[in-house]
């Protein structure tokens, strides 16, 4: 991983261009042989040996750097834990499973979010509770993780709606920066009601 804690493409690059090599010295060997009608078979077991720990080495070296990338997802929030040197406040963010991609990679700055305290409520639950616009309810819940001292807007009373009409009554927080990609944990299911 490089210093901006962002995945090192630089191994995984150089690990496919390893491979590539690795499989020119086995076709190259092979093609040499051919040519010169079995002359060049004393130089083989070189060869292959090379071309092996090319593609050995140049899939290890793949295989690490494309780990650092799977890791990265987890190193805001660690960073945070350490960093902070305060407690981590865990909210809930109600929405959709087919949402994931998105929420996952950040929530948008003046996005809701309401308290993890107690157990998750159902769909339909948090859609009149929190006074949910859309007309499906929703079917999940992810946990945003933030350090002491971020930025949050709340605890604020869900005033009731009329256009859809909602109950409200629950607890919501606004996040005015949104919430960076490794803050969110989730999906989490739920039941419809």
């Amino acid at each position: 991983m490089d210093p901006d804690g962002r995945a090192d493409w630089a191994k995984i690059a150089t690990g496919f261009g390893m491979m590539v090599g690795g499989a020119v010295v086995a076709v190259g060997t092979v093609v040499e042989d051919a040519v010169t009608g079995g002359w060049g078979t004393w130089n083989d077991p070189a060869s292959f040996g090379a071309a092996g720990t090319l593609v050995l080495g140049g899939a290890a070296l793949m295989a690490e750097g494309i780990r650092e990338e799977a890791e990265i997802k987890n190193t805001l929030v660690e960073s945070i834990s350490l960093s902070s040197q305060g407690r981590l406040i865990i909210f809930r963010h109600y929405s959709r499973i087919e949402y994931a991609e998105s929420i996952l990679s950040g929530l948008w700055p003046g996005t809701y979010v309401t308290t993890a305290e107690g157990p998750p409520m159902t769909g339909k639950q948090a859609q009149q509770l929190l006074a949910l616009p859309h007309e499906e309810p929703p079917n999940c819940y992810y946990e945003v993780v933030l350090p002491e001292g971020y930025p949050v807007i709340g605890p604020h009373p869900v005033e009731p709606t009329e256009v859809p009409p909602r109950t409200g009554g629950g607890v919501e927080y606004i996040l005015p920066e949104g919430a960076p990609a490794g803050c969110i944990r989730g999906p989490f299911p739920i039941p419809l009601e």
